[in-house]
């Protein structure tokens, strides 16, 4: 629940009452599971299949739960809060059957859910050491091996930073030198997103 809520706040742009609101008129139609859980493993009786059959006539991603069904079913991790399990969908639902935030929640849910089933996501990290006089600088980069569980979750994926190739004792000329001065400042305000992680963090409110 608490991901769900964290979810909607910092990417659907829904508060968490409205979002819980959402998702429990959701379970109360029939298209969500119970959404008052912080489970987040599968119970070893889960019948996958079951809900996956629901999502294969979807137009959007009805393709990718056709592949799943596929291969072996394992999902990975996770935790057993000992209530409920996680929040899956429960029979398929199109956008012009739901429409407003209640068909973006379902969507969100619907993703995470195939997502949970799918291969790891695979990605290449790239470092360059580089030294100038007595300075050492480092520059960062990453590329994606296999996007897994990313092509049905995009926001998870990794964004691509491509470094040009170099190889060890190169001489890299300097174009520019600068220096810039300033001041630390005070941190950001917590975003309600975060705010919510940290109340569930230290056992503060309810769902």
């Amino acid at each position: 629940t608490v991901a769900l809520l964290k979810a909607a706040s910092s990417s659907l742009g829904m508060g968490p009452a409205h979002a819980m609101q959402v998702a429990e008129r959701l379970y109360t139609s029939g298209f969500l599971s119970y959404p008052r859980t912080e489970s987040s493993a599968y119970p070893p009786n889960f019948n996958f299949k079951e809900i996956i059959v629901g999502q294969v006539s979807n137009p959007i991603w009805g393709e990718y739960a056709s592949a799943i069904m596929q291969g072996p079913i394992k999902p990975k991790g996770g935790i057993d809060a000992g209530d409920h399990p996680p929040i899956t969908p429960v029979r398929g639902a199109s956008e012009e059957m739901l429409g407003g935030d209640s068909w973006r929640l379902y969507e969100f849910v619907c993703r995470s859910f195939l997502g949970s089933l799918s291969k790891d996501a695979i990605s290449k990290s790239t470092k360059i050491t580089l030294k100038a006089g007595q300075e050492t600088f480092t520059v960062n980069g990453s590329s994606v091996v296999h996007p897994g569980f990313t092509s049905i979750m995009p926001w998870k994926a990794v964004q691509p930073k491509i470094l040009p190739r170099v190889n060890k004792n190169d001489l890299v000329p300097v174009k520019e030198i600068s220096m810039d001065t300033g001041k630390t400042g005070p941190p950001d305000y917590l975003t309600e997103s975060e705010l919510i992680g940290l109340m569930e963090e230290n056992g503060i409110g309810t769902d």
